[in-house]
């Protein structure tokens, strides 16, 4: 498969106490070099081509010799396979399982301490996690409509957003975070960002700069959630200073209205309504 650069997983099967040493560190330890074993193997095929760590690490029952799944070694194993892999910079593959002979209090917390673990280490691919039972001997749909409801809780958008700027303020309002950077041609970005959840919300960007000699005090201030901005332009030989009022329109921080005031800088200022202000200069 890796000569036709189809991506592999490579997941290998690691039972403390049974094919693998009983300790958690020296399961972990032989995982870790069979899964490396497997990824230096497809690389030697067709060096690049895609490939993902897989961990499956878990233990036994000591009394019995079977498999045991969703347990705290489980989860704990789950975590540091998700670290190992982040640390050589490839995808990680995990299980969501559960060892009970039936929809009880076991095949719950089961569950759920295999999906916190998988979650925890930062799963990119996550088998077995809906209808898992005795160990993977049977589906159970019963089970499936639990663990989906589960699975919905802990789900979560793993994408991101990368600030390249420098940010030479911020503001934060109640609900928001403004992060502001210079721009050329005389002009400030502003990104937002949700303080709820740490969203990235929208950007925009207003004409001139914002501070009075270099002061960004008292320039910034958020109502009903429009963004007011006083910046100056010292491009000619007498500054001008402008208020700009923005609004947010999806991931844009869109104009709203702005006035401008040449030569007096305005220092405080006070929004009636997002239409109707009153300015009062310093």
């Amino acid at each position: 498969m890796s000569s036709r650069n189809q991506i592999v997983i490579i997941t290998p099967f690691t039972l403390a106490g049974a094919m693998a040493p009983v300790t958690l560190a020296g399961a972990l330890a032989q995982q870790n070099a069979e899964a490396l074993a497997g990824i230096v193997m497809t690389q030697l095929v067709r060096p690049g081509s895609p490939v993902v760590y897989g961990g499956f690490t878990s233990n036994v029952d000591m009394k019995s010799g079977a498999p045991a799944f969703g347990t705290p070694e489980y989860m704990k194993t789950a975590i540091i396979g998700g670290q190992l892999a982040r640390r050589y910079n490839v995808p990680y593959r995990t299980s969501g399982v559960s060892a009970s002979n039936t929809v009880d209090a076991q095949a719950a917390y089961e569950s759920v301490f295999s999906l916190w673990g998988t979650t925890m280490g930062g799963g990119n691919i996550i088998k077995h996690s809906a209808g898992w039972m005795e160990g993977g001997l049977v589906a159970s749909f019963e089970k499936l409509v639990l663990d989906v409801d589960l699975l919905q809780m802990v789900s979560t958008d793993r994408s991101s957003t990368c600030l390249s700027a420098f940010a030479f303020m911020t503001y934060t309002s109640q609900d928001n975070l403004y992060i502001a950077s210079h721009l050329q041609a005389n002009a400030t970005q502003f990104h937002k960002i949700s303080l709820s959840d740490l969203q990235y919300q929208a950007s925009g960007k207003v004409d001139g700069q914002i501070g009075w000699r270099g002061n960004p005090n008292l320039r910034i201030d958020e109502q009903d959630d429009h963004l007011r901005v006083v910046s100056s332009d010292y491009s000619a030989e007498l500054p001008a200073h402008k208020l700009t009022i923005l609004s947010q329109q999806e991931t844009i921080h869109s104009l709203l209205s702005s006035f401008v005031q040449a030569f007096v800088p305005l220092i405080h200022f006070w929004v009636l309504s997002p239409y109707h202000q009153v300015l009062k200069p310093g």
